[in-house]
């Protein structure tokens, strides 16, 4: 049995067992690093722990043994390339960048380095926060571990908080930070916690399959959102009872670090919430107001720090809250299970063990969203919320058992490491085979006299179990693969199909399919009315049996309430839906957050961007409530359609903003309100006084083009100069303004991110040894001037190991892994704040690598763009500007899909995965670069349409500055059509060119486009004007000229992708 204060203690221990500031220090400490760098980490943990209950307890010698193999572990190859020199004492490289770990010649500066008062006030600052959480929390059992995994949590966001560059693990290999090798060190903790300590424990990954559908299904914004939510929430209530039971440090992905759920997790320990910490989410202030001053301040302080990390001013709403709404964790985890007996805690010692208490923990999860949605519908005070939470109680039953279960693949570490050293110690080729080590020559190692055979099995141990872990659990000498199922609606008995409850059988039919995902029988069915050709509406019979399901039927004021529900069931439930148990669950979610949520419909994401337009305006310039009562408007209806989401009042209680709910009260078609407000707007806008000059910023601010006065901005001064001069009119400029129907669903992936994760993409060991001569030109050599070729000869031998491995680049090692799991979680966090700019959308997920997002029609080139910068531009993730990890150097591919509120969502949503999927990431791309021809292949940007059959392509790799061009072109093209760009150029250039465009060269297809927007653009009162807009079309469009695109036996040209992106965007904007 190991109590809580041991193995928090011990967790301490390697988690600070090498100082923060450690490679800065050489410059310092010189050939007496070795000896004192111990001792300044010893004093940091001293400080930090001064206040709390494990100040002055003691380790012992067994312990401190962990310690040093947890380190040797985490560090795993690395270690390789300097021992096998016999490095000599005392002789140090004092090195101060730090390389990317997949392109090791792409390399920053660190940054000045940290004072040693500096480092002090961040052991200080942990030391005071710990010493208030021991004694708020000194009644609980596993008070140690938590204090544990305060400092886990805390450690790094307070060092980064306070501007300081993070140190590398190792001058002679500074691909990784000395966290990334500290918090791997402690993961490696797990393996070792047996009673013997040897390498043992449980690598068990989790995943919920069949997200697509789980996710897709609905048709709000609500709906999509309330399932990914409900999808990372799940995941990570399975982390957390791993996680408040042995540490934040045996969730391996998605990493706990910089992460805001993780953060989430914490308070909710701190302030005693259990499973009641998505309350901190609609009330952490009112929590955090309630509890004792200085537990309060010292909260407040650690929202703070948070505050500074994500820089989340920027973005607005309510700080870290708004990162809990947003689905950040992906629906598959891995965790690092301990072999250990600790107090109140079940001893699980084997996979069978294991996966029960991830299958219950699983179901418990599920519970609590359950239990949190109904408790918060029926606390409210408003009638729908309360019947909405009525109608959730009634089928409680039903709703207590998961729609699903989840795979796990559990694989016991101790047979995978008896197994690599079966391979390569006795030379069983049988073995090295199903590890994956198909191509190792055993002869040559066991010939390698640098070559510590039992070392060698501890360093590709990592390795093989993130590589080959989902295949060793289908092999019984490793581990155990449990699969999910579905749950059932229906059961068979003595020849009968029977429903597992009346519920859902109460109809004329029978049962009826859910209309949203097709797979649960309906519980409540909304059918459509017809009163008259423009108007549909509910069934008053579906109406009165909902309110009999809310047991609203029989109560007094049954007449009010349903006055109430007539006025605002439109903006919850539509005619002809049919939701099942599951569905409706997941429309209730998001309807609980509505307060907290910054995007609420489609509509709301359509009329988004337009909002933020007119709010700059001045919208009371726009609408007039005599003109608009005169076209038989309400200006109460349109100043808050038009009012962006974050600034309405959540006092107000309006309902969603639904632009075919408003036709139907109007009792007007809904093309014919449409087309009645865009009318509207346009001729308000030409009447409004509104500066052109002052127009054009605003739309060209909106769309993502910069309004500077760089001399960059060509084609936005030239529009201006044109608007100045009045050959760009107010006309043309305010048909920017409309009620927008149209929206963006956004579907972006990394590409090879598989590959990449499991190590397979690191650079060649050949450009790990050309790293030695930037090492050389820009380090201090300590000791000895002789390290250089001690560094070259290890750099040799290691290239040797890997070639009798059969790898061609270094594997993966844990601390590396650290580096890219964190890459990982900034992107997710970047991400949202890109997402959610002023006047942008809502992130539906982000896992780092894969994102899903809805957008407003006008922002969402731009928005995209940035996507793919922030996933790799400059190749390292940042924080305020100090970088922070290795950006992962792969392409993101992404779909643009261009849909109506009134389409199918989960259709829509499934075609943008479609067209990602089946063309973009199958492009293969050429161009000439400085007369040299370079071809790559993904990385693409596809763009299509619910309203039309066209498709077009364009490359994403930001690090080419003609694709650069070219997407700032795509970018400018809504603002060119609107001003000076006919929308005719798609029909003259193909009534032009026709089939031979095929056949044509580069240069005579160019001649013909140039040709045809000579002839497209708009009259201009001066020909030198127009000479100007000629020759900024030329220089944009020229980049367009030796770029080709394949797919397949498919062959297009850039010019040709432009004239299909011209037929989709014309009708949009």
């Amino acid at each position: 049995m190991m109590d809580y204060g041991l193995l928090a203690l011990l967790k301490i221990r390697v988690l600070l067992h090498d100082p923060l500031n450690k490679s800065f220090l050489l410059r310092t400490l010189g050939p007496e690093f070795s000896e004192k760098h111990r001792d300044v980490a010893r004093n940091f943990l001293s400080i930090v722990l001064s206040g709390t209950s494990l100040a002055r307890v003691g380790l012992g010698q067994k312990f401190e043994g962990v310690v040093d193999e947890a380190d040797r572990i985490a560090s795993a190859f690395d270690r390789w390339i300097l021992k096998s020199t016999r490095w000599p004492s005392k002789t140090y490289v004092y090195y101060d960048h730090i390389h990317n770990v997949f392109s090791p010649r792409i390399h920053v500066e660190l940054g000045d380095p940290p004072r040693d008062a500096d480092v002090y006030e961040v052991a200080r600052e942990l030391s005071k926060i710990l010493a208030v959480v021991g004694k708020f929390t000194s009644s609980i059992q596993e008070r140690e571990l938590l204090l544990y995994n305060t400092l886990f949590t805390l450690l790094e966001p307070i060092w980064y908080s306070k501007g300081l560059p993070p140190s590398l693990a190792d001058t002679r290999t500074p691909t990784h930070t000395v966290f990334d090798h500290l918090y791997a060190s402690v993961t490696m903790v797990n393996m070792l916690l047996n009673e013997n300590l040897n390498v043992s424990g449980f690598y068990a990954m989790i995943d919920f399959p069949g997200i697509q559908k789980f996710v897709n299904a609905g048709r709000k914004v609500g709906d999509v959102w309330a399932s990914s939510w409900l999808l990372s929430n799940l995941v990570w209530n399975i982390d957390e009872y791993f996680m408040n039971t042995y540490g934040y440090d045996v969730v391996v992905s998605p990493t706990p670090r910089l992460n805001p759920y993780a953060l989430r997790t914490l308070l909710s320990r701190l302030l005693g919430l259990n499973d009641q910490e998505y309350e901190l989410i609609v009330g952490l202030e009112e929590i955090i107001r309630n509890k004792d001053n200085e537990l309060n301040n010292t909260i407040k302080n650690i929202l703070e720090v948070y505050r500074k990390l994500y820089s989340l001013e920027s973005v607005g709403g309510k700080g870290i809250q708004t990162l809990w709404l947003q689905p950040l964790i992906p629906a598959t985890t891995v965790l690092l299970i301990p072999k250990i007996k600790i107090p109140r805690a079940e001893s699980l010692e084997t996979e069978n063990g294991v996966a029960e208490k991830i299958n219950g923990y699983f179901i418990n999860a599920w519970k609590n969203i359950v239990d949190f949605v109904e408790s918060k519908l029926i606390s409210r005070n408003d009638v729908l919320h309360r019947t909405l939470g009525s109608v959730i109680e009634s089928i409680r039953d039903i709703l207590s058992t998961p729609p699903q279960g989840v795979n796990i693949a559990i694989v016991r570490i101790e047979d995978v490491y008896k197994a690599i050293k079966e391979c390569i110690t006795n030379k069983n080729r049988d073995i090295c085979d199903e590890l994956g080590l198909k191509n190792i020559n055993l002869e040559a190692l066991h010939h390698n006299s640098k070559i510590d055979l039992e070392s060698l099995a501890k360093s590709l141990l990592w390795y093989i179990l993130v590589t080959r872990s989902n295949i060793l659990a289908r092999i019984d000498r490793y581990g155990k693969l449990y699969n999910y199922m579905l749950r059932p609606f229906w059961t068979y008995s003595g020849g009968q199909l029977e429903s597992v409850d009346s519920k859902l059988e109460r109809f004329s039919v029978g049962w009826i399919p859910c209309s949203l995902c097709g797979q649960e029988p309906a519980y409540i069915v909304f059918r459509k009315d017809i009163k008259t050709p423009n108007q549909v509406t509910f069934k008053k019979d579906d109406i009165d049996e909902f309110l009999s399901i809310a047991s609203i039927q029989n109560r007094e004021d049954k007449d009010k309430i349903l006055q109430s529900l007539q006025n605002l069931i439109t903006y919850i439930f539509k005619p002809g839906e049919a939701l099942g148990p599951y569905c409706l669950l997941k429309r209730a979610l998001y309807i609980s957050f509505r307060d907290n949520l910054e995007i609420l419909s489609t509509d709301d994401v359509a009329l988004s961007a337009v909002s933020v337009f007119l709010k700059k305006l001045g919208l009371p310039k726009i609408l007039e409530e005599e003109k608009i009562r005169n076209i038989g408007l309400s200006k109460e209806d349109l100043e808050y359609l038009f009012t962006p989401s974050a600034d309405v009042s959540k006092d107000v209680r309006k309902p969603f903003k639904d632009i075919y709910a408003l036709a139907n009260i109007y009792g007007m078609n809904y093309e014919d309100l449409n087309n009645k407000i865009t009318k509207y707007l346009v001729n308000s806008c030409k009447e409004s006084g509104i500066e052109s000059k002052e127009l054009l910023k605003n739309i060209a601010h909106v769309i993502g083009i910069p309004t500077n006065e760089s001399s960059k901005q060509v084609v936005y001064s030239l529009l201006l100069d044109l608007t100045e001069n009045n050959e760009i009119g107010i006309d043309s400029l305010c048909r920017f303004l409309g009620l927008r129907t149209q929206y963006a669903i956004v579907r972006g992936d990394a590409d090879d991110i598989g590959k990449i994760m499991s190590g397979q993409r690191f650079g060649d060991i050949r450009e790990y040894k050309e790293m030695i001569e930037l090492i050389k030109r820009n380090s201090k050599a300590i000791g000895s001037e002789d390290i250089y070729r001690y560094l070259e000869q290890g750099y040799e031998n290691a290239e040797e190991i890997l070639k009798a491995l059969g790898l061609y680049s270094l594997p993966l090692s844990p601390a590396i892994y650290q580096a890219i799991s964190l890459s990982l979680m900034l992107t997710a966090i970047s991400d949202y704040k890109i997402v959610r700019r002023p006047g942008e959308g809502t992130l539906i997920y982000s896992g780092g690598d894969d994102v899903t997002a809805f957008l407003p029609i006008e922002t969402a080139i731009d928005t995209v763009t940035k996507l793919r910068e922030e996933f790799y531009s400059s190749g390292f993730k940042k924080i305020n500007n100090i970088p922070i990890t290795s950006a992962i150097p792969t392409g993101r591919s992404f779909s643009i899909r261009i849909v109506n509120i009134m389409d199918v969502m989960s259709t829509e949503i499934f075609n943008a995965m479609k067209f990602l999927e089946e063309r973009a990431k199958k492009a293969v791309w050429t161009i000439i670069v400085e007369g040299k021809p370079y071809e790559f292949s993904k990385d693409t940007l596809i763009i299509t349409s619910s309203r039309s059959s066209e498709e077009s392509l364009f490359p994403l790799k930001v690090s080419v500055v003609p694709i650069q061009n070219i997407l700032n072109v795509v970018k400018e093209t809504p603002l060119l059509l609107l001003t000076i760009l006919s929308k005719n150029i798609p029909e003259d250039y193909r009534g032009l060119v026709g089939e031979s465009e095929t056949y044509m060269d580069f240069s005579s297809l160019y001649n013909f486009f140039k040709y045809v927007l000579e002839r497209n653009v708009k009259p201009l009162k001066s020909m030198s004007s127009r000479k100007n807009v000629l020759l900024m079309l030329y220089k944009g469009l020229d980049n367009f000229k030796n770029l080709s695109l394949f797919i397949g036996n498919e062959k297009s040209t850039a010019i040709r992708e432009y004239i299909k992106f011209l037929s989709i965007v014309r009708g949009i904007i």
